[in-house]
């Protein structure tokens, strides 16, 4: 993994094709990326519906080959275009830049592939996706801050998340960061995400949720801290809200 880019391995992690090694260190890097951060977020937004918008078909003849033609012609042609050495390429990343052709046409193969071998195995009965939401909340800016943020804790197959938006918040120097917490009833903190926002100043991060068994969460706040490395709240609190 560490002979790619960080951030090339999205898709895979999207995918659940790394080992849990290479799933492990690219956790790590999301907690601090933002770029990855939104572009993970729209991806699950963007296919979560994808399985029930159309009906399952044999897929024709030579699908698999038309689909990678055209994704090397559509690399092919961007080389030629662009002629950019690849380190100038990632220092230039923008937000959203799965939008690109490239980037969409291997998320259309790996759903096509994912689609084709799932229609040539055998019929087996098995459970639809379905995401629910725990709880929605809105995070106000305390005296002194401004911005405002929405905290969405949503449970998948057993599993919880917790995903949260921010937006208007003041610009970062250094090594500032953006971090949030979940507090229980007996005051302690738990961190559940780090974050820069863009030039807007809005960001977002989407953080597993910690082990909350027997546990009771009675409040969420956003911290501003000096360095992401923060193991408890050092800064101010700059937005917060009731659970």
């Amino acid at each position: 993994m560490k002979e790619r880019h960080e951030c090339d391995v999205l898709l895979d992690y999207f995918n659940s094709t790394l080992t849990e090694t290479e799933q492990a260190e690219f956790e790590k890097h999301l907690e601090t990326c933002s770029d990855c951060q939104a572009e993970l977020l729209e991806l699950r937004m963007l296919t979560e519906d994808l399985p029930y918008l159309a009906e399952a078909t044999e897929p024709n003849d030579g699908m698999k080959e038309r689909i990678l033609t055209a994704v090397f012609s559509e690399t092919d042609a961007k080389e030629r275009i662009e002629q950019k050495p690849v380190e100038e390429s990632r220092t230039s990343r923008k937000p959203k830049q799965w939008l690109q052709p490239l980037l969409a046409a291997s998320l259309l193969l790996s759903l096509g592939a994912n689609a084709y071998f799932f229609l040539n195995e055998k019929p087996k009965v098995t459970e639809p996706m379905t995401a629910s939401v725990i709880q929605d909340v809105q995070l106000a800016a305390t005296e002194g801050f401004r911005g405002s943020a929405q905290a969405t804790m949503v449970n998948e197959k057993h599993a919880a998340s917790l995903i949260v938006q921010a937006e208007q918040l003041q610009k970062l120097s250094g090594t500032e960061t953006y971090q949030v917490w979940l507090i229980d009833e007996k005051g302690d903190k738990v961190r559940a995400g780090t974050f820069r926002p863009n030039e807007s100043g809005n960001g977002a991060v989407s953080h597993p949720m910690p082990e909350s068994k027997n546990r009771s969460w009675k409040m969420i706040a956003v911290t501003l801290e000096p360095t992401p490395e923060s193991a408890q709240p050092l800064g101010d609190i700059v937005l917060a809200a009731e659970l």
